[in-house]
């Protein structure tokens, strides 16, 4: 069992949408705290396609992300409590300012879009 089924299986979430997903990906970095979650993909100049990044929300609400100073499109799920995806975006583009999840959310994925992006893929 590596890190990320680990803490997925202590949010009781083995069996959920957020634990298929990330379970795609060979890597991912979990972002916690206020600053990581406000700060998020903005101090990449470039992402991995093989790396997901989840964002933990203190609470399930209506939440909107951004893409404004980005360098690179992505694809962007919302997943509320129990894990279940509620909504998605796919190949957003850099400059977006506002993506809202439409129903409550507590957990959110981002990735590098499979589709064209600005930056450079490192894997």
């Amino acid at each position: 069992m590596d890190i990320i089924e680990s803490y997925l299986d202590s949010l009781s979430l083995e069996e959920s949408d957020l634990f298929s997903l990330l379970s795609k990906f060979k890597k991912v970095v979990i972002f916690k705290t206020i600053q990581e979650i406000n700060t998020g993909l903005l101090k990449y100049k470039r992402i991995s396609a093989s790396t997901a990044f989840l964002f933990k929300l203190t609470e399930e609400r209506v939440i909107s992300f951004h893409t404004v100073n980005m360098n690179f499109n992505i694809d962007m799920y919302f997943f509320n409590y129990i894990g279940k995806l509620v909504s998605n975006y796919k190949n957003l583009k850099p400059g977006i300012e506002k993506i809202s999840s439409k129903s409550p959310a507590k957990y959110v994925v981002e990735t590098l879009s499979k589709g064209v992006d600005y930056g450079q893929r490192s894997d």
